[in-house]
């Protein structure tokens, strides 16, 4: 091979190395990490809890609910003057309505799975200095903003020191294994 050749090749090899290839590789394997911290363990970016449910008594109505239940108040099915209820009044909360329908009173914001099936398919955009993760679906970015705010304000879904690390390791393969093709 000539230098002509070799740098040629080289050159080829260093077009592939495009800012938004490298980063959609890295972050894949750390999308699955992201997720099951969040949605399974129920911690944050710092690898503590999100937080905690709110214990103050609520009325749910079975229709906002994954599991479906039967409407009772706070003294039964019934109002006093025979109607029935349309929600279902849970003494304990949130926390009590998420252990009454399965899901524990764990904050892992897995209630429907809308929100983490969007996180699971994560989107990047190119922002001036680098990417943004963002989710696909707005109502899905804004309940991610609430959520940190409502939580402490510590981010939910940025990435643990060992996600860093593990991105930073998986952008360092991904430019080795471009080069080396």
């Amino acid at each position: 091979m000539t230098v002509e050749q070799w740098v040629a090749k080289l050159d080829a090899r260093i077009a592939e190395l495009s800012d938004e290839k490298i980063m959609k590789a890295a972050i894949l394997d750390i999308t699955a990490d992201v997720v099951q911290r969040v949605f399974v363990e129920g911690k944050n970016s710092k690898n503590s809890s999100i937080g905690r449910y709110s214990r103050k008594p609520i009325y749910v109505n079975p229709k906002n609910s994954p599991k479906k239940f039967s409407p009772m108040g706070k003294t039964g099915s019934r109002f006093k003057n025979k109607k029935s209820h349309k929600t279902r009044y849970f003494n304990g909360g949130y926390a009590n309505f998420k252990t009454f329908i399965g899901k524990g009173d764990k904050v892992n914001l897995w209630l429907f799975g809308e929100l983490r099936s969007d996180a699971a398919s994560v989107a990047l955009r190119k922002i001036q200095g680098g990417f943004d993760w963002r989710l696909k679906k707005d109502i899905n970015q804004k309940k991610v903003e609430y959520l940190t705010k409502h939580f402490g304000g510590t981010s939910i879904f940025g990435l643990t020191n060992d996600e860093r690390t593990k991105f930073e390791k998986n952008v360092r393969a991904e430019v080795l294994r471009i080069m080396n093709s």
